[in-house]
């Protein structure tokens, strides 16, 4: 029979990081002054006084609980996070550039954190110096200020009287609760409840780079998820200790996977952007093998046990070329929403050189169901076809494995559905 959907030789999986409760929601204009907290006071970066007190039992995204008194706590229901068994597609989404981020060339210091020289800014024009000079100094003060606020301002009585540095290192996190949170998802609906959620579950990483003050450490970027993960119940401060042990390479990894996953709506951050959580796991490594290797090494990650998984997928894609690491996102959301015909993209992979036919190659993959190692079985099919029958049998295979996987496996509702669903595929296989 053929096979049932190509869409699970592409299922993969990776580690866990969602949350529970967060940090009570922020927004607001980096550089916009002019508005008043409820009682005309500021914070002052220590903690907030009871009538504004913010819990330190929790841990930002990270499933830990910090609270702000009365409504202003937050409950995400749908923290962003790499669940297990992701189908890694890119649902149509614009192809993201891999890229890796420079090796870093800093040595940390004997505790495995540098923690960077900041120099107190230059007196402002009236001769005080910034009240705020650290990142994590001023999101407190904005959390204190703004709670779940929907009040573009409610940011800017702090961002006046803090420095350069620590407004630059807050904007991520207030531009992705106004991007994200107050100008998409809660546009139509601005209550505390649905603003708290949706920062809580898109920015939170943002937060959490800011309260690292730049510091920077050795460890790889798939470590910060196990130290996210530990810091459930101990605070903020843990989970900014885990972004402050990463790498420069690995946090700008780290970065980019979040920032994609918040602008992905609701999808699951590992389904859009497959791309930015590979390059993550794999810490940046690319390697010389192609797409066919690649391929396969990635199917045969799904045998392995859940706890080897990830290390096994981070193995694969750290093998391979820049070039075949493309191929494979793209071959990846092709099988997801295969809009046009994309068998070519699915049999260029398998480096097609031979002379057998469309309906030879259809033949061929009916057997690979026995086979021991299916992709290879599968690649080896299109191989064994010229470049053009290839074409041709990838685009009905791609069209099948998207929209005939309720056959489950079934020859006859597959025939019926190659005919019907995938008949233009179909046809031109026969030519």
């Amino acid at each position: 029979m053929l096979h049932r959907t190509l869409l699970c030789v592409l299922a993969v999986t990776a580690v866990g990081c969602q949350g529970t409760e967060v940090a009570p929601a922020v927004v607001g204009n980096v550089g916009s002054a002019d508005a008043q907290t409820a009682d005309g006071q500021l914070g002052d970066g220590t903690a907030p006084s009871s009538d504004a007190a913010v819990a330190g039992d929790g841990s930002a995204g990270t499933g830990g609980d910090t609270a702000v008194a009365g409504d202003a706590a937050v409950q995400p229901t749908d923290a962003v996070r790499i669940p297990a068994d992701a189908v890694v597609a890119d649902s149509g989404s614009t192809l993201v550039d891999v890229a890796q981020p420079p090796a870093d060339t800093a040595q940390p210091a004997v505790d495995g954190v540098v923690t960077p020289d900041i120099a107190q800014d230059a007196p402002q024009p009236d001769g005080a110096v910034a009240k705020y000079q650290m990142c994590s100094q001023l999101l407190t003060c904005v959390w204190v200020a703004c709670g779940s606020s929907a009040d573009p301002n409610c940011a800017a009585p702090c961002l006046s009287v803090a420095s350069p540095l620590a407004a630059a290192g807050v904007a991520p996190y207030l531009n992705c609760a106004k991007n994200n949170c107050i100008n998409s998802a809660c546009a139509k609906d601005p209550s505390p409840k649905c603003i708290g959620d949706c920062i809580g579950s898109k920015c939170m990483m943002a937060a959490i780079a800011c309260g690292a003050d730049g510091k920077y450490g050795p460890e790889p970027c798939p470590s910060a998820f196990g130290c996210l993960e530990a810091c459930k119940d101990k605070g903020t401060e843990c989970s900014y200790g885990c972004y402050a042990k990463l790498s420069k390479a690995a946090q700008a990894q780290m970065d980019a996977l979040f920032t994609c996953a918040a602008a992905a709506g609701d999808k699951d951050a590992f389904a859009a952007c497959p791309a930015q959580a590979l390059t993550c796991i794999a810490s940046g490594k690319t390697g010389s093998g192609g797409c066919t290797s690649l391929f396969v090494c990635m199917d045969s990650c799904n045998a392995l046990p859940e706890a080897a998984k990830v290390g096994c997928l981070g193995t694969c894609w750290g093998n391979a070329t820049p070039s075949a690491q493309t191929q494979w996102i793209e071959i990846s959301k092709c099988m997801q929403a295969p809009a046009v015909p994309c068998g070519q993209t699915f049999a260029t992979c398998a480096e097609p050189k031979g002379t057998k036919t469309c309906l030879d190659a259809l033949g061929c993959w009916d057997t690979c169901d026995k086979a021991q190692k299916k992709a290879d079985c599968h690649l080896g099919c299109l191989a064994a076809a010229s470049p053009v029958e290839a074409t041709k049998a990838g685009n009905l295979l791609v069209c099948m494995g998207a929209k005939c996987g309720d056959c489950k496996g079934d020859k006859t509702c597959e025939d019926q559905c190659a005919k019907s669903t995938c008949k233009p595929e179909f046809e031109a296989c026969l030519k």
